[in-house]
């Protein structure tokens, strides 16, 4: 039997105030994000300047929520409530499939996650998008870094991607009742 494995895709986030820079650059660096009529390399050169300007204020923004994008350790968690449905679903023997995390703009994430995957043997990869919708920026971008590594591996199975979700059921449902508790705790008072 074929292995598989799921590996969930994500922005990302620094995760300290160091890696700052580096995640800015990034971001600036990729023609999903910032389009511009440039070969890559000028691209670069620009992505370098502006996200050492940039970066000092992002530190004082980031200073002020601890140090640290909360977008990596949410993923985690997401990855772990998944992993603990999943060995639910399929009984307490049963082997789960792999699951990994690789956040698109943190320098060398996805490239490690597809390591990692093709030392367990993995030959069917679920990617799933942690994004709603497909956009170039964000879904487009991250399936494209994922199948430029997977191919840089030599990787050689088969990928089934779930490029968006905004009408899934359980999705609207997670978020009309998140979004009526946070209306329910912060309600300005009546007028």
């Amino acid at each position: 039997m074929r292995q598989s494995g799921i590996i969930l895709l994500n922005f990302g986030g620094p995760r300290s105030l160091e890696e700052i820079p580096v995640f800015l650059f990034e971001i600036i660096r990729d023609p999903n994000t910032i389009q511009l009529p440039l070969p890559q390399v000028l691209q670069d050169r620009l992505a370098a300047r502006v996200s050492r300007r940039r970066s000092l204020k992002l530190r004082e923004q980031y200073q002020a929520i601890g140090g640290a994008s909360p977008i990596v350790p949410a993923t985690e968690r997401i990855a772990e409530a998944l992993q603990r449905a999943l060995q639910a679903a399929l009984g307490e023997s049963a082997r789960t499939p792999p699951l990994l995390v690789a956040h698109r703009y943190l320098q060398g994430h996805t490239r490690a996650a597809v390591a990692e995957l093709k030392r367990l043997g993995v030959q069917r990869l679920f990617a799933s998008p942690l994004y709603p919708n497909f956009s170039y920026a964000t879904t487009g971008s991250s399936l494209e870094q994922l199948q430029h590594e997977l191919d840089r591996a030599g990787w050689e199975g088969d990928l089934r991607v779930w490029r968006s979700h905004p009408d899934t059921p359980g999705f609207l449902e997670a978020h009309a009742t998140r979004l009526e508790d946070t209306l329910r705790e912060g309600a300005p008072p009546p007028e």
